[in-house]
Parts: structure tokens; C-alpha cells; sequence
């Protein structure tokens, strides 16, 4: 070769690398600049929204794990209730099943089975089921206990921090399983005084979960919630403590708060990026394509995440809890995430399923109480009224509720409109009717009232 052409070769050679440098700091510069509006606009959302991002985590406040879920730990485990938090070495596959785990399917089954049927009449519980839980009344007593008199069990939680490993939120449904169990099996036995004890308890077990933000304990708290109704409907009367009890604003603000968390953790996860160290033990392992644009792409996913789960709150808040059935809108713009932010998309969190089943807990905590509403109408006149004044009004415009009383002195309930979502095997919903014979006379005794040592 010529050193001419050699000179031109070198020439070109530096003109292409200078070149290449340019377009990869231009790219770097663009990318840098859309990172930071993205995250600022998402910060000027949620501050106009809700209140500055950064305050959220001091919502939730650091706990630790309690004395009263270690207590409960130690009861329910042998029994096959996993409730302590999981990790490799301590998962689901390598723990004894216990009993509950040889009964569990059958439990549920009995009780979708007895939620589902429109009568009040308790029907018997299966003979294993019922030796179930004659063994171990003392340790259901002991939770009992342990929960009326101490409150709710709460584990660790740092939202500032490094985030502690949850407990297993399916222990914690199965034991409010267990618990609504025995109370159906009291009810059955007129055990009244110690069914509602039941009931209280799975109500403070609730409370100490919905104190998390995360939308899996929210939606097992809720999933607890659907299960004690289906036995109060079952009761004759409640203590008038339970009235209270039976409002959705409470479950309304938890579950804007679980959302809002969605939409949290990506801002987190994305600011933990911006701040990470170049040079530490974990960066040494990074490539520098991944230090100089990979960072970047992850925060640019994380904002991505997070501003899809602002749309989500904000069109399923559009719609109100009478119209989310099916949340069309927010559907799709999970499904319509973009491709390259895969690693955003993969977590982004289909909330309207979770609305919706908030939209059903609305309308069966509604239910309940206006059930109660016509037994206490039944109590005071000694039968069925003929008509009860705005128990047929709705919170949800274009329905109603129809009461009735018929030949033979029952009453029938039911909801004029749908329900919020089709009914699936598996699954706990109430069926929004109830036809309810009244023969049981209202008296001192069908009316406890157990002592709550607890009070929220």
C-alpha cells in the first residue's frame, strides 16, 4: 500500500471514530434528557395528584415483626398453615403440608358452597372437616385469643430501607379460611357467642394486613373480608359493633394507597439506579455498555411503569366503583406497553382486576348491610315489614335493591343489577341474594356481644 492511501485510511479511520464518539454522546445526551423529563413529569403528576413521591414511604411506617405473629406462627404452622416469610432455603415445595393441606380444597369447597346458596340454612360440614377442627379447637382458641386480646400481627416492613422478606400472604387467607370454618361449625352448634369471637378475630387479623401497602396482602385482606361476610350473612344477628364494620370508604382509601405503591416502587427502583455507584463491588461487575446505557434505558422502563400506573389509577377513578366490570381502558394500556421496556412492562400490575374485585366487596359489604337493616326491622315489629324505607335505594345509579316479603313470612334481597364480575369456580363471591326465613326469635342471648380488647 501507497503511504498515501495510508494516510487517507488513518484520515478516515479518526473521522469515523470522532464520528461514532459524537453520535454516542448525542445519543447518550437525548436519552439523559428524556430520562429526567420523563421522571420529572411523573413527579409533577403524583405531587398534583397525591402528595410529592418522596413522602410516600413515611406513610407506612417501619415495624417489625410483633409477638403476636410469632405466636401465630408457631400455632398455625404444625397445623400446615405457612404463614412465615419464604425464601429459598424455606419455600413452599420443601415444608410440611400438615393437616390443613390434606383438607384445604375440601375446606374451601364447603364454604364456596355454603356463600353461594341464596338461603340462610347452615347445611352439616363434612366429617373429616369436622374432626379438623374438633382436634385443634384449642389451637383455634388460642389464635383467637392471642388476636382479641393482644391486636393484629404485623412483620417487618422498611419502605425506606432495604424491604424485608414478607410473610406468605396464602397462610394468612388459609387461616382466615380456618377461622371462618369454626365459626360456621359454631353457628351450626347456636355456638353464637363463640362464632362472632371468630369473626372478630379475622377481622384484627385484617387489620394488621391491610396496614401493608403491597396489593397482594390487600387483596388477601379483602379475600378475608368476602369469606366473614358470607358467615354473617349465615348469622341471625351481630353485635351492632359490626354495623360500623360494614362501610367500604376504609377498603376505598387502603386500595388506593396499594395502588399508588404500584406506582411507587418503579420511581424507587428507578432512583435507586440514579444514585448507584460507578465504582462499587456490584458496579465492577457491569459492562460499561450497561454503565453508559443500560442504566439509563432501566430508569427510562421504570418511568415508563410507573406512568402507566398513574393512567390506570386515574381512568379506573374516572369510571368510580359502579363502572369498572371490565376496565377496558386500563387494560389496555398494560397490554399496549411499549416492547422495548419489557423489563417495566413484565411488572406492570393489571389493575382493574384488583378494581374490580374491590367493586364486588363494595356491593356485598352493601348487601350485608342491608340485611341487617331488615333484620333489625324484623326484631322491632316481630315479623318481616311489608316494606322497609330506602332499603331498596342503591349506592350505584341505574340499580336497586328489591326487598319482598312473601306467603309464608320469609323475606328475599337480591341486587337488580349485575354483579361486578361473572361468577368462577374456585372463587368466593356472594351471589348478592338472600332469602332468609327469620324463624329464629330475637332475644338477649341470639344477640352477643364477646369483649374486644382491641380497639383500632
Amino acid at each position: 500500500m501507497s503511504p498515501g492511501f495510508l494516510r487517507r485510511l488513518n484520515r478516515v479511520l479518526w473521522i469515523g471514530l470522532v464520528v461514532a464518539a459524537a453520535v454516542a454522546v448525542a445519543a447518550y445526551g437525548a436519552l439523559l434528557v428524556t430520562v429526567r423529563y420523563k421522571e420529572r413529569e411523573i413527579q409533577r403528576r403524583w405531587a398534583s395528584g397525591f402528595s410529592p413521591m418522596e413522602n410516600f414511604a413515611s406513610r407506612f411506617a417501619k415495624t417489625k415483626k410483633n409477638s403476636v405473629a410469632d405466636e401465630i406462627e408457631k400455632i398455625a404452622a404444625p397445623l400446615g398453615f405457612p404463614i412465615i416469610p419464604l425464601d429459598s432455603r424455606n419455600d413452599l415445595r420443601h415444608m410440611e403440608p400438615g393437616e390443613w393441606g390434606a383438607i384445604s380444597n375440601k375446606c374451601h369447597r364447603y364454604l364456596e358452597a355454603e356463600f353461594d346458596r341464596p338461603d340462610t340454612v347452615i347445611e352439616p360440614i363434612p366429617p373429616d372437616v369436622a374432626a379438623f377442627l374438633e382436634r385443634h379447637r384449642d389451637a383455634a382458641s388460642s389464635v383467637k385469643n392471642i388476636l382479641v386480646n393482644e391486636g393484629p400481627p404485623f412483620w417487618d416492613l422498611d419502605l425506606a430501607g432495604r424491604e424485608p422478606r414478607p410473610p406468605n400472604h396464602i397462610g394468612i387467607l388459609s387461616l382466615g379460611e380456618w377461622l371462618c370454618l369454626d365459626a360456621l361449625s359454631r353457628l351450626y352448634s347456636w355456638d353464637e357467642a363463640g362464632a362472632f369471637q371468630d369473626l372478630e378475630a379475622t377481622w384484627i387479623l385484617e387489620q394488621g394486613i391491610r396496614a401493608r401497602p403491597e396489593l397482594v396482602y390487600f387483596e388477601t385482606a379483602a379475600a378475608v373480608a368476602k369469606d366473614r361476610l358470607g358467615v354473617l350473612i349465615k348469622s341471625e344477628m351481630a353485635p351492632p359493633r359490626w354495623v360500623a364494620r360494614l362501610q367500604f370508604e376504609p377498603y376505598q382509601r387502603d386500595m388506593k394507597a396499594t395502588l399508588q405503591f404500584e406506582a411507587w416502587r418503579y420511581w424507587n427502583a428507578g432512583r435507586m439506579m440514579a444514585g448507584a455507584s460507578y465504582t462499587g463491588r456490584a458496579a465492577r461487575r457491569e459492562g460499561w455498555l450497561w454503565k453508559i446505557f443500560g442504566r439509563l434505558w432501566f430508569r427510562l422502563s421504570m418511568a415508563e411503569a410507573n406512568a402507566a400506573c398513574l393512567d390506570q389509577i386515574e381512568i379506573l377513578e374516572k369510571q368510580g366503583w359502579c363502572n369498572s366490570s371490565l376496565a377496558a381502558d386500563a387494560d389496555r394500556i398494560s397490554t399496549a406497553f411499549p416492547r422495548w421496556s419489557a423489563i417495566g412492562g413484565f411488572g406492570v400490575t393489571r389493575m382493574s382486576l384488583a378494581w374490580t374485585s374491590m367493586e364486588q366487596l363494595a356491593l356485598e359489604l352493601e348487601f350485608t348491610r342491608k340485611l341487617f337493616v331488615a333484620r333489625d326491622a324484623r326484631c322491632s315489629l316481630g315479623k318481616w315489614p311489608s316494606e322497609i324505607p330506602s332499603i331498596e335505594k342503591s349506592n350505584c345509579p341505574g340499580t336497586r335493591w328489591n326487598y319482598g316479603v312473601d306467603g309464608t313470612g320469609g323475606m328475599t334481597l337480591s341486587y337488580s343489577g349485575s354483579t361486578a364480575r361473572p361468577k368462577r369456580a374456585g372463587r368466593i363471591d356472594l351471589p348478592l341474594v338472600v332469602k332468609d326465613g327469620g324463624l329464629v326469635q330475637c332475644t338477649e342471648t341470639s344477640q352477643p356481644e364477646p369483649v374486644a380488647l382491641y380497639h383500632p
